[in-house]
């Protein structure tokens, strides 16, 4: 395997961390604590990590393009759709679950 292809994968497995620990600060008995302004750093260099690592390492053939361009609209599409940005709105849905 391709060094920036190791590094593409990297970048989308940080984000994702950085996402999820962004917000395990908002739920109850988390041993992470973070203020909001904390929280939308972290998202915000959650979704820079995730829409730069297509670009790291571009695929010779299009399939291979378009997986990478796909899991990065899916990820950046949870960040928003589960409120990263928006306050405690994480710890209400984890909370139904």
């Amino acid at each position: 395997m391709k060094k920036r292809n190791v590094i593409s994968i990297l970048l989308y497995l940080m984000g994702s961390i950085l996402f999820i620990i962004s917000n395990l600060s908002v739920t109850s008995h988390s041993l992470i604590d973070l203020e909001y302004y904390q929280r939308i750093i972290l998202c915000s260099i959650a979704v820079g990590s995730i829409a730069i690592a297509p670009f790291v390492y571009k695929s010779k053939n299009v399939i291979g393009t378009i997986i990478k361009f796909v899991v990065t609209v899916v990820l950046i599409y949870f960040i928003f759709s589960f409120k990263g940005f928006e306050d405690n709105r994480i710890a209400n849905t984890l909370s139904l679950l």
